[in-house]
């Protein structure tokens, strides 16, 4: 997965396939093409998005992983929760709720993770046997001084997971993010704030191999908007809306970002299959 201490740097990747070489007559010097705004912020949306895409396959893993377990819910949920070492998990009409959190110097952050396990349409305590579960996400992140470089960052996702007693899971839902970020580029203070929906349809992760345990998918679609609001130095800000079309396959999304009459397409890999 992608660290997100690199978020904010514009994707080498992204800006190489805008790199054109516009070449002259045989004595002429190439010129390096220079990247347009246009071109720096459908690198800063991409990036964006291809973390909300890693996040939300590890969100796949983690609850499938507590399917896959076939152990009481509340063992499978300390398991899996154990590396954010929760505050309390707590269970209340067949829901379970995890909360975590941490204050730290200069930033604070939280979670509240809902969870609920059915078979046959109807709620019950157990992970055991379940052929369907709800996961209701919500995380932020918040820096205390946001005159330097800083990165916050406000999250919900709900996914309804179906098909859990055959050997492909099915995945549908909403992830909604909202992100404020701060960093100098060429010494030049850049404030970018994105507010990004994504919607989730028939994703499908196979149960072959460790595939649910990565939350791995193998299929489906996402479809989602992101609004970008750029303010460079002491410029006024620049608004902007990328619609987003991507389409999993074997573990990589296809992905076409579109603004106006701007239009790209790129491959990413997310897991290996």
């Amino acid at each position: 997965m992608r660290s997100g201490k690199t978020i904010f740097v514009l994707s080498l990747t992204v800006i190489a396939s805008l790199a054109l070489i516009i070449g002259g007559c045989s004595d002429d010097k190439p010129t390096q093409y220079q990247p347009t705004e246009q071109d720096l912020n459908y690198a800063a949306v991409s990036d964006e998005t291809n973390e909300v895409l890693d996040s939300a396959v590890s969100s796949f893993a983690s609850a499938l992983e507590l399917i896959a377990m076939q152990t009481p819910s509340d063992t499978a949920i300390s398991v899996v929760y154990s590396p954010i070492n929760p505050d309390s998990v707590n269970a209340e009409n067949n829901w379970y709720v995890v909360f975590a959190s941490e204050l730290a110097t200069g930033y604070s952050w939280s979670l509240i993770d809902s969870i609920q396990f059915r078979r046959n349409n109807i709620a019950q305590e157990s992970a055991l046997d379940a052929d369907q579960m709800s996961l209701r996400h919500h995380f932020d992140l918040e820096y205390g001084d946001t005159t330097g470089i800083f990165r916050n960052r406000e999250g919900y996702a709900n996914f309804e997971f179906t098909n859990l007693n055959t050997n492909t899971a099915t995945i549908n839902g909403v992830r909604e993010i909202g992100i404020q970020t701060r960093a100098e580029v060429n010494g030049t203070p850049w404030r970018r704030d994105f507010s990004i929906e994504l919607n989730f349809a028939n994703v499908t992760v196979p149960r072959a191999g460790d595939n649910w345990l990565r939350g791995c998918p193998d299929g489906g679609t996402v479809t989602g908007t992101v609004s970008l609001v750029s303010v460079r130095g002491t410029a006024d800000p620049v608004e902007s809306v990328w619609a987003f079309e991507i389409v999993f396959d074997s573990g990589t999304a296809e992905v076409t970002v579109t603004s106006g009459t701007y239009s790209r397409s790129y491959t990413t890999t997310l897991c290996d299959m």
